[in-house]
């Protein structure tokens, strides 16, 4: 049984560069190489192995969004791009490549979200009986702790079981996605009951996590389809017009917010991708102790061990 580490790279990184951002502006190197995503992305690792080794460790990158754009078009539409936007993305190119450089497994497939490969990834290792923690911040996850998986969010420094994950959300773990479908969310605009705006916004009705889970609520305590509960819900119900009339949306919003750990939730091409990513982060990663001295030296990174950082995450030095 393996330790297995996967970490939501884009949300680890947009949190990382925020908080080196606003407390004493970008790092770089001597001839001008963004280092600040890379080095927070590092320092918080660091300070997670330290604790916890694990035997192996898998960074998710997002790839674009490909199958959940094609199921509603205004995914994610209300997102700003920050100000600062193209030197954040240099910065996850510096990420990346170094990452690869020293022995760090990755994944990232063009069209499939970073929280699909986690999701996948975590059901894949949990199947051989590996113990697997999720590393991010996003509560997105929590629909995977019917896995019996671990969720480590690093801004709070904490680590919680699926157990702990029902208590915070007031219901099963895997009702999440139901939940979001009926309330809506607004952080990647997925509609709800309400429907969306004449702006391709969604629109806010009121209906929060905890009426949404007492409707889905059926006899002995299990969950609800969403068709039963929009056939079965009060015409006097507050909420009935909005069932009535943006029902087809209520299913869409289901897709979207479903992370998709399954085959069968798959295309073939998607498949077939994951089947190359799959076979070059499989077995142990190896570098030499001569390149991570001059990956070091070229990063100017002096109070970040790599050859005991690597080592606690199943990367072998030579």
């Amino acid at each position: 049984m393996k330790r297995v580490l996967l970490i939501d790279g884009n949300n680890l990184s947009f949190r990382c560069f925020i908080v080196m951002y606003e407390a004493s502006g970008t790092l770089s190197n001597t001839i001008g190489t963004p280092t600040t995503v890379i080095f927070g992305l590092l320092r918080v690792l660091y300070a997670y192995a330290e604790k916890d080794a694990v035997d192996e460790c898998v960074v998710c990158w997002d790839g674009g969004s490909k199958y959940r754009k094609k199921l509603f078009k205004y995914y994610k539409y209300n997102r700003e791009k920050p100000k600062w936007g193209e030197q954040y993305y240099e910065e996850l190119n510096t990420a990346r490549k170094y990452f690869a450089k020293l022995g760090i497994k990755q994944m990232q497939i063009r069209g499939i979200e970073a929280d699909d490969l986690v999701g996948y990834l975590s059901r894949y290792y949990r199947s051989k009986g590996d113990r697997v923690t999720v590393f991010s911040d996003d509560k997105d996850f929590f629909q995977l702790g019917g896995l019996g998986i671990k969720i480590y969010r690093p801004t709070k420094q904490e680590l919680i079981d699926d157990v702990e994950m029902e208590n915070r959300l007031g219901y099963p773990t895997k009702w999440l996605p139901k939940v979001v479908a009926l309330t809506g969310e607004a952080k990647d605009n997925i509609p709800g009951i309400g429907g969306v705006d004449k702006q391709h916004i969604i629109k806010k009705v009121g209906m929060g996590p905890a009426t949404a889970a007492k409707l889905l609520t059926g006899p002995n305590g299990k969950c609800r389809k969403l068709v039963e509960v929009r056939d079965g819900i009060d015409p006097k119900n507050r909420f009935f017009e909005g069932f009535k009339n943006n029902f087809d949306m209520v299913k869409v919003g289901y897709l979207l917010s479903r992370i998709r750990i399954k085959d069968k939730q798959y295309k073939k091409w998607e498949l077939e991708k994951i089947d190359e990513a799959m076979s070059d982060i499989l077995g142990s990663k190896t570098v030499t102790r001569s390149m991570l001295s001059q990956i070091g030296e070229f990063l100017e990174f002096k109070h970040i061990n790599l050859h005991k950082l690597l080592t606690r995450i199943g990367v072998v030095v030579k």
